[in-house]
């Protein structure tokens, strides 16, 4: 398996609707926009889509008992932090095991004040450690142990269009495989758009090397 994240700050261009940040095509048509966005975008097919409900997120990480999480320091501060009315997450450099509401944060985090040179990359790298970290709990004692609560759990979680319980099987599996490489789209730089938002371009020949290597893997 590979997975190749695409930045969500990304201009491309959304049929119909012109150039504008890719995550404004789920925003204007939801999965259907997207894919159809995506497919124009990269040149290759999408066969099933996945969506991850964060509402209920937290719900899936604790009914796994927690994870555990290894990286850098992070402190993030979530819709202003506690006192705002947030949430602030404080992470030690090295391995800490998390809560539902603490993985949550770290996926939403895009200003680390503990590295302020972090930017949407580091982002999603640090959402597939998240993930894969949910693999490992998954396929661990503890995890095997909690198995019903995971399955009650994860439908409520992701939503995708497969059918059938094999299927939907086969769904959480591959959603929470998370142990091959990822690909990140690399911008080459920025753009202005016509509303005055700043967003990333990335080089048709950075755009064609990241997908040949994820479709050779």
């Amino acid at each position: 398996n590979a997975t190749l994240s695409i930045p969500r700050d990304t201009v491309v261009d959304i049929p119909g609707h012109g150039r504008n940040k890719i995550n404004a095509a789920y925003a204007i048509g939801g999965a259907a926009l997207t894919v159809q966005t995506i497919k124009q975008y990269l040149g290759i097919d999408i066969d099933h889509v996945f969506e991850v409900n964060f509402d209920n997120f937290p719900d899936l990480v604790d009914a796994m008992g927690g994870i555990n999480y290894t990286g850098g320091c992070v402190v993030s501060r979530i819709n202003g932090g506690f006192k705002n009315g947030g949430y602030t997450l404080r992470l030690h450099r090295g391995t800490t095991h998390i809560d539902g509401k603490q993985a949550l944060a770290l996926a939403r985090t895009r200003h680390n004040l503990c590295n302020p040179k972090e930017n949407d990359l580091t982002r999603a790298r640090r959402q597939q450690k998240v993930i894969s970290a949910m693999k490992s709990r998954v396929f661990s004692p503890a995890g095997f142990i909690r198995l019903p609560f995971i399955s009650w759990n994860a439908p409520k979680t992701l939503k995708t269009d497969m059918r059938g319980p094999a299927l939907l099987g086969y769904a959480i599996g591959t959603a929470l495989s998370g142990s091959a490489q990822t690909e990140i789209l690399k911008p080459s730089g920025g753009v202005t758009l016509p509303d005055g938002g700043a967003g990333l371009v990335v080089s048709d020949a950075e755009k064609q090397a990241d997908v040949k290597r994820f479709l050779a893997a």
